[in-house]
C-alpha cells in the first residue's frame, strides 16, 4: 500500500529537524561574531583585514538565512533544509579556514545535519559540503594568509626541518612547500576524519532506520484495512481527533452505489472484489498530501491538504480518470464488473475537519438520491 499519510509524519520530523538546525545556526552566528570580536581585540593572531572580509560575508549569509528560515519554517517548504545546510556549511568553512586543524571537528557538522533528514540527495549534498570544508577551507585560509603569523608549528618543522615550540608563531617563507604541507597534513587528515566519521554515522543511521522501519511496519499494519489496503476506520478516528492535518483541506466522501443489491445478487465474495476495485481507483488518484480511509463497509473518505478549491477539484478529476481506467480493466479481467460510486466534497480549514466530513457526507447522499442510485 502507498503510505499516503507518511508525508505527515515526515513533515513533522523535517519541521523538527529544521528547528534544531536553525537553533544551531543561531549559535554559529554568535560563535563567528565572537571570533571576530576576539580577533579585533588581538586575542587571536589573524589577518584583521581578511578576517573582517570573510567574517562579514559569513555573518551576512547566516543572518539572512536565519531571518528567511524564521519566516518560512512554519510553512515547512522543502528548500528550507538546503538553506540551513548551506548556511551552516558556510560558517564551518570560514571557521575552518581561520583555525585549520584546531577546528577539524567542524568538517563533520554538515554530515551530522544532513543525516538527520531522510533525503538521500540532502545527505549527498551535506557530504560534499564536508569534503569541501576539509580541503578547500584550509587551502584558502593559507593562500589568503589568514594565519600566516602562526603557521602551525608541526607543519613548519616538517617543511623546514627547524625545531620550534608549539606556541611559537612562525612565518612561512617557502610558499609551495608550505602549501604542500597544508594539503598533506591538514586536508588529507580532515578527509580521513570525514571518511571515518561518515562511515560510522552511516552505519548508525542504517541501524536506526532498520528499527524505525520495523516499528513503522507494525504501526502501518494497525492502521490499515486488510481488504482494501487503505487506512482503516480506527485510524480515521485518530486522524480526526489529533490534528494531523493543518491549514486548508479538502474532503471527498464516497459510497459505492447499489452495494446491497450487488451482494444479494452475486454474493459477498464478489462484493469484496467490487470494494477492492473501487478502493483501487481511489488509491490511484492519491498524491503525497492525501490520505484515503475505508470507514465503513462501502464508504471511503479522502482527506487532502489543499491550498485552494482547485486543488480538490484536480484530485477529483484524477479519481474520475482512475475510475475509468479501473472499469476498463474490469471489463477485460472480471467479466464486466462495474465500479460506480457517489461522492460529495467539502473544502475548508482543518480545524473544522469533522464538520467538513459531515458536509461531504450529506452532499454525497444528495448526489446519490438525485442519480437514483441505491445503497
Amino acid at each position: 500500500m502507498k503510505s499516503n499519510l507518511s508525508f505527515q509524519d515526515k513533515r513533522r520530523e523535517e519541521f523538527s529537524a529544521n528547528r534544531q538546525c536553525r537553533i544551531l545556526l543561531g549559535i554559529s552566528i554568535l560563535m563567528l561574531a565572537l571570533v571576530w570580536v576576539l580577533n579585533e581585540t588581538n586575542v587571536f593572531r589573524l589577518n584583521s583585514t581578511q578576517m573582517r572580509l570573510f567574517g562579514a560575508i559569513g555573518l551576512a549569509i547566516m543572518v539572512s538565512v536565519f531571518i528567511v528560515t524564521g519566516i518560512e519554517t512554519e510553512k515547512n517548504k522543502p528548500y528550507i533544509k538546503y538553506l540551513l545546510i548551506f548556511a551552516l556549511s558556510s560558517v564551518c568553512f570560514i571557521i575552518n579556514m581561520v583555525f585549520t586543524f584546531h577546528a577539524a571537528i567542524l568538517v563533520a557538522v554538515p554530515m551530522v545535519i544532513g543525516f538527520q533528514y531522510e533525503s538521500k540527495r540532502l545527505s549527498l549534498t551535506a557530504t560534499v559540503c564536508s569534503a569541501l570544508i576539509s580541503t578547500a577551507a584550509p587551502v584558502l585560509g593559507f593562500v589568503c594568509r589568514l594565519w600566516e603569523k602562526r603557521f602551525p608549528a608541526f607543519l613548519y618543522m616538517i617543511t623546514s626541518g627547524e625545531r620550534v615550540t608549539a606556541s611559537e608563531p612562525v612565518a612561512s617563507e617557502n610558499f609551495w612547500s608550505n602549501l604542500l604541507g597544508v594539503l598533506v597534513y591538514i586536508c588529507l587528515t580532515n578527509l580521513l576524519f570525514c571518511l571515518i566519521f561518515g562511515v560510522m554515522l552511516r552505519l548508525n543511521t542504517k541501524r536506526a532506520e532498520t528499527g524505525v522501519a520495523e516499528r513503522l511496519m507494525l504501526t502501518q499494519i494497525g492502521r490499515t484495512d486488510s481488504l482494501t489496503e487503505l487506512y482503516n476506520q480506527n485510524f480515521f478516528l485518530t486522524v480526526m481527533s489529533n490534528g494531523t492535518f493543518e491549514g486548508n483541506v479538502g474532503v471527498i466522501f464516497f459510497d459505492i452505489n447499489n452495494m446491497k443489491s450487488f451482494n444479494d445478487l452475486h454474493g459477498h465474495n464478489f462484493g469484496d472484489l467490487l470494494i477492492k476495485r473501487c478502493a483501487e481507483s481511489i488509491k490511484r488518484a492519491l498524491t503525497d498530501e492525501a490520505a484515503a480511509f475505508r470507514i465503513g463497509g462501502d464508504e471511503f473518505v479522502i482527506i487532502t491538504q489543499a491550498e485552494s478549491r482547485e486543488d480538490l477539484d484536480s484530485l477529483l478529476d484524477r479519481w474520475q480518470k482512475a475510475l475509468a481506467e479501473v472499469n476498463c480493466e474490469n471489463e477485460k479481467e472480471y467479466g464486466g464488473l462495474e465500479c460506480s460510486l457517489s461522492y460529495g466534497t467539502a473544502y475548508g480549514d482543518a480545524s473544522g475537519l469533522e464538520e467538513l466530513v459531515h458536509e461531504a457526507d450529506m452532499m454525497m447522499y444528495e448526489n446519490k438520491k438525485s442519480s437514483g442510485a441505491g445503497r
